[in-house]
């Protein structure tokens, strides 16, 4: 996924999927309810079905990430 300067995911989880997410490009923060991150490229993220988070391109620069689901999501909830 490309994120231009601003642009956020909004608070979503990815249903009764797990994934994982690595920044490739830039720097994203992730909000989860245990806090806030920045996240720096090469970070990896691994998270469960039920994981509540918002992704945002908080920087002056676009960011770049790459994104796995298992089972593929049809939808975000």
């Amino acid at each position: 996924l490309s994120w231009v300067p601003g642009q956020g995911s909004g608070r979503h989880d990815h249903g009764p999927s797990s994934g994982v997410w690595t920044v490739l490009e830039g720097t994203l923060t992730e909000r989860t309810e245990r806090g806030t991150r920045a996240l720096e490229p090469g970070t990896q993220r691994v998270f469960a079905p039920g994981h509540v988070h918002e992704v945002v391109n908080d920087a002056l620069e676009p960011a770049v990430s790459l994104h796995v689901y298992y089972p593929g999501l049809t939808e975000m909830p």
